[in-house]
């Protein structure tokens, strides 16, 4: 009897590496497609982030600008200070110092001003808009630091009064009355630029 040669339907070893290279491939492509889309995820987190929080800033300063009052400002010498500055002649940091009015918890009291000073300041890449509890700069005045935005490589300021556009506010005699608009250029660390434009005052 012719003994057949015996077949027992196992893989070669070169069928066992060539599904172990595919399966590798497959492997690796997987994770590739799920690192793509988990980097994709947070940085359209970030993205919704940062929107929300430029929605949210451009609605504050709409209202600070618009409620904007031309109330001189007392400091701690007796002097009078401009009631709107800006500039590069402020300190580091300081972006603009306006006075407004409708504090709406002053006129829930009934016997408190409702003006109220407001500064926008820049540190460390972040804008925050200061809330003082006194209209007039003295020492010992409080106040309170509202985080508006983050990751902001430069911002610049300038303003227009009948048509002319200034970077500089509060500086000259004419500076004692409002401007009539403000621009707002905001540059973030992404090379993104955002750029808004407010009334102010509510005669503009």
């Amino acid at each position: 009897m012719k003994l057949l040669p015996r077949n027992d339907g196992g893989f070669s070893l070169v069928e066992t590496l060539v599904a172990t290279f595919i399966f590798a491939l497959v492997s690796a492509s997987a994770v590739a497609i799920l690192s793509g889309f988990e980097s994709n995820r947070i940085r359209l987190q970030d993205a919704s982030s940062q929107l929300a929080a430029l929605d949210q800033t451009r609605a504050i300063m709409r209202a600070d600008f618009f409620a904007a009052h031309n109330r001189p400002v007392r400091d701690e010498f007796g002097s009078t200070i401009v009631a709107f500055e800006s500039g590069v002649h402020m300190p580091e940091g300081a972006l603009l110092r306006l006075v407004r009015g409708g504090n709406q918890t002053a006129a829930l009291f009934g016997n408190m001003s409702t003006l109220q000073r407001i500064d926008y300041v820049l540190v460390g890449g972040s804008i925050y808009r200061r809330i003082f509890d006194r209209t007039d700069i003295v020492t010992a005045a409080d106040f309170i630091d509202q985080k508006l935005m983050s990751d902001v490589q430069s911002i610049s300021l300038r303003y227009a009064t009948n048509g002319i556009w200034v970077e500089e506010w509060g500086t000259l005699a004419a500076d004692f009355d409002l401007p009539r608009l403000a621009e707002v250029s905001i540059t973030f660390g992404s090379g993104q630029d955002v750029k808004m434009m407010f009334l102010v005052g509510t005669k503009a």
